[in-house]
């Protein structure tokens, strides 16, 4: 389990005591009032949204599961990287790659299939 899964449930439970609770307990203040006077307004209560401190431990649990989750590939795929501009080589991909071809080796930026393509650099002056 990863530790951005840990802290974010964590954050949701402490989330659903420090804010869903004192405003559940806020909203059924004011239903009660609404109830107490309805006779003369006519009006009905809101229902009462009550806190779920297993619900937002969860979401945020699974949020926290997600950018864990994220930031483990994102180091991965910076590993690799590193590896393919540093020369090294790459076992398990077919090839061995030794560069990384940049933008500026001699590609095109034209469309061939769209001659009057916006990637042209003076495509306006036509």
């Amino acid at each position: 389990m990863s530790w951005w899964a840990v802290g974010m449930a964590v954050a949701g439970l402490a989330k659903s005591e420090l804010i869903d609770r004192p405003a559940a307990e806020k909203q059924r203040k004011l239903a009660a009032k609404t109830q107490e006077l309805s006779p003369w307004t006519g009006m009905e209560a809101a229902p009462v949204k009550e806190a779920d401190p297993f619900g937002s431990g969860l979401q945020f649990g699974a949020t926290g599961a997600a950018i864990g989750s994220a930031k483990a590939a994102a180091a991965a795929d910076k590993a690799l990287a590193d590896r393919l501009n540093t020369g090294g080589s790459v076992v398990g991909y077919g090839k061995t790659m030794e560069k990384v071809p940049s933008l500026d080796s001699g590609l095109s930026k034209e469309n061939p299939n769209f001659p009057g393509s916006p990637l042209r650099s003076s495509w306006w002056r036509r």
